[in-house]
């Protein structure tokens, strides 16, 4: 049974900023919401309250905020919404009001599940109601809601390919700088390496920590009391005639094989494999399959790393569809160049000019959950045939020095 934290500990600062806590509460409110990604990262700001009548800000950020505010859009019951997320952490006040937000991926959410948790906790908040500590709970979205935002009405797969550029493997292939583009592969084999299928997180970076007990220690020296697992495979990937080898991490790997690396490990000591390097045959599971991703093309190790997958059949024939261009008899799944961007002003169609890449200076949000990319000396070894040197490398590259802006600060993300 999770020890969840208690709200006025919270609030009277009785907690550690390298630690991660279980909290549960009923929605009380909600503020400021960003449905779509744009100059903002999707989050849903609210407010939980226990049974004691305590009050504590939340937030939740992309993928967690996605989840929240699609339950909330779709609610039709009549019962409050009671929140659970475990390893949640908690965000000092400072520009912004003392908060408790979701980690990256550790972060489990729970929004009336049937587990014995949330059950339990609807039951003291029953009690507390008809005992008089608590009014009856707000139930409709409508009600719930102070403000919302939301300008750019982009679907899932509208942001999955906004900004970046869809393109064949074999292109991706021949470019010269660092690059995020959108494409599709069928995953063949995983490829075994000397660090294993999972590691240790550090939980303020996206570093690999260590040490035999806590406080494990990161790279920067991040102290991190628990243990956060993630995943991170190399994955042989093909195209046609076009073989690579990508890397996925854990939000993408859990997505794809629909557990989490902490209970696949979990699983694995249950039956005496205590070693990473011993790789279950659940890990086999991501092999044969077809799946869109967006990736960062890193040419230097001549390396994909993945940020993004999507397994829609329909979204990928969509995109095969627009590696020869876009067509007229297909319905898209990207905006045309008369969709509005967020500032109101025309946005730049995103199929156009496939052969024409923007590179990404900065690093990409993958960056910000490998482990490795700081000290990484040397390529992952490849199998099959090498990818031949492409002729249309140098056109490539005058391609991009003519189409890059010289003036466009680089845009860092930030974790959040």
């Amino acid at each position: 049974m999770a020890k969840f934290k208690d709200f006025l500990e919270i609030e009277e600062g009785i907690w550690r900023q390298d630690f991660l806590y279980d909290i549960i509460g009923v929605v009380d409110d909600i503020g400021y919401t960003q449905r779509f990604q744009g100059s903002k990262k999707v989050q849903i700001n609210f407010r939980l309250r226990d049974v004691s009548n305590n009050k504590i800000c939340c937030t939740l950020w992309e993928n967690y905020a996605t989840e929240l505010i699609t339950y909330m859009d779709e609610k039709t019951d009549a019962g409050g919404t009671i929140v659970c997320m475990k390893y949640a952490k908690i965000k000092p006040a400072g520009k912004f009001p003392l908060t408790v937000s979701n980690t990256w991926t550790t972060t489990k959410l729970f929004i009336n599940d049937k587990i014995l948790e949330i059950l339990n906790f609807q039951k003291s908040l029953d009690e507390a109601i008809s005992n008089g500590i608590m009014t009856t709970v707000v139930n409709t979205s409508s009600q719930l809601m102070s403000q919302s935002s939301g300008s750019s009405m982009y679907t899932l797969e509208q942001k999955f390919v906004q900004n970046h550029e869809i393109m064949p493997l074999s292109q991706m292939c021949c470019l010269t700088r660092d690059t995020t583009c959108v494409t599709v592969v069928k995953t063949v084999k995983v490829r075994s390496n000397n660090k294993g299928w999972y590691f240790q997180a550090c939980y303020k970076c996206p570093k690999a920590v260590s040490g035999d007990k806590p406080p494990y220690k990161c790279g920067d020296n991040h102290p991190t009391e628990t243990q956060i697992w993630k995943y991170r495979l190399d994955v042989d990937v093909k195209y046609e005639n076009t073989e690579s080898t990508f890397t996925f991490w854990d939000r993408e790997v859990a997505q794809l094989l629909e557990v989490t690396a902490a209970d696949l490990r979990d699983q694995c000591h249950d039956i005496g494999l205590t070693d990473p390097l011993d790789y279950p045959t659940t890990i086999d599971k991501i092999e044969g399959k077809t799946i869109a991703v967006r990736v960062k093309w890193q040419p230097k190790w001549k390396n994909g790393s993945v940020n993004e997958v999507h397994n829609g059949p329909d979204f990928i024939e969509n995109l095969i569809d627009q590696f020869n261009g876009p067509t007229q008899d297909k319905k898209s799944a990207v905006p045309n160049d008369s969709a509005v961007s967020e500032n109101n002003t025309p946005s730049k169609s995103i199929t156009a000019s496939l052969d024409v890449v923007i590179p990404m200076v900065s690093l990409s949000g993958t960056d910000e959950i490998d482990p490795e990319v700081v000290s990484m000396k040397t390529p992952s070894k490849r199998n099959g045939a090498s990818i031949l040197s492409c002729a249309e490398n140098d056109e490539t590259h005058e391609l991009i020095a003519s189409n890059a802006s010289s003036t466009k600060m680089a845009k860092h993300q930030k974790m959040e």
